[in-house]
């Protein structure tokens, strides 16, 4: 583990950003108690302040969608264990996001909504992330996890196969209270929408954007969000359904044909 953390920390510290975005999946790496003791996730969240970068962690919750409300203080993250640990620990902020919130430490980026709250468009944290030039660091996580192949679907402008879908409710802190919209672009009701994502790490892997750390227990990837970004967006363009498995490609390809247009809501539902 420790051989595996040195190598991924000296490329990390030859990078010039300042930021590192870490999806973390301890549990589904080593054999642990569950929850996981406070003194083991202490040890974790150190080696990860050790990378000496800013930390954004994603502490994703998805009640919203069912129950309308959000609490930026009591909405834990349903992400990973070391996520949550991080947020009520270490992190000083976290952004006001339903479903897609974002803690970190250091300085709160500058992410900006009004009313409607498009968790990938070019206001929000992964445009942040594209910008400064940042990190992604897979902390035993699966590449599966990368929730930036949505903010590419949206600022591609070119997303034909999911479709916007809107929920309303509210933020709420210790403090305050705001009604909100979501506005998501969700997977079509009723069918199977798959990312083919062995595929996709591998053309990654191929082309050097990600590089794999696989030598200790808990397995290390490392990708710049820019050279991801920027290589999906190529891919994108050239074939809007470059993220998908043949099997929804399948279906998706004919019902694109026949409506000659983009999936919408009333298409599903």
């Amino acid at each position: 583990m420790i051989k595996n953390y040195l190598e991924a920390k000296r490329e990390i510290q030859k990078s010039k950003t300042d930021n590192i975005y870490i999806s973390s999946d301890l549990l589904r790496t080593v054999k642990l108690p569950y929850p996981p003791n406070r003194t083991l996730l202490d040890a974790h969240c150190e080696l990860l302040i050790g990378l000496e970068k800013n930390i954004l962690m994603p502490v994703f919750n998805y009640d919203f969608l069912t129950s309308g409300v959000f609490s930026l203080e009591r909405s834990p993250s349903q992400v990973g264990v070391i996520n949550e640990h991080f947020r009520t620990t270490i992190a000083t902020w976290r952004t006001p996001v339903p479903v897609f919130s974002v803690s970190g430490n250091g300085e709160l980026p500058p992410i900006y909504f009004q009313g409607i709250i498009d968790p990938f468009d070019e206001k929000s944290i992964f445009e942040y992330l594209y910008k400064t030039n940042s990190l992604i660091l897979y902390y035993g996580a699966n590449f599966s996890v990368t929730t930036l192949i949505h903010y590419v679907e949206r600022i591609s402008k070119k997303l034909v196969y999911r479709y916007d879908k809107y929920f309303h409710g509210k933020i709420i802190s210790d403090c305050s209270s705001e009604v909100i919209t979501l506005k998501y672009h969700v997977r079509p009701a009723g069918y199977e929408l798959d990312y083919d994502w062995n595929r996709l790490e591998k053309d990654l892997i191929n082309r050097n954007i990600l590089r794999c750390f696989d030598k200790g227990v808990v397995k290390i990837r490392i990708l710049n969000v820019k050279d991801l970004v920027d290589f999906w967006l190529e891919r994108f363009d050239s074939n809007r359904l470059y993220f998908l498995t043949k099997e929804s490609e399948a279906w998706v390809k004919p019902l694109l044909d026949n409506l000659g247009r983009s999936f919408v809501l009333s298409d599903f539902e």
